[in-house]
């Protein structure tokens, strides 16, 4: 981290309940694509927008927009660009 001079953040969030509605690799990814297309649980979204703030904050974009980027449904279009990058259908 800090100490080998990388910038780092933590997010501390509740583990004392579990995030989304489902449990399991397959289904978790299922809902995570879920938020990418709109939808998805609020919490699953907040989540992954604070994230996304942090990682583009990181990254030094700090004009990206991840709220807008999920609503306009560019975020889905970068992910399926990456599946189909490694050889995946998406």
């Amino acid at each position: 981290g800090t100490d080998s001079g990388v910038r780092t953040v933590a997010l501390l969030t509740d583990m004392s309940t579990p995030l989304g509605l489902t449990a399991g690799n397959a289904l978790e990814v299922r809902e995570s694509v879920e938020v990418l297309a709109g939808g998805g649980p609020q919490d699953v979204i907040d989540l992954t927008l604070a994230l996304a703030r942090e990682m583009l904050d990181a990254a030094g974009l700090k004009d990206a927009d991840p709220e807008k980027a999920l609503a306009d449904g560019s975020a889905m279009d970068v992910w399926r660009r990456m599946i189909s990058a490694q050889g995946g259908d998406p």
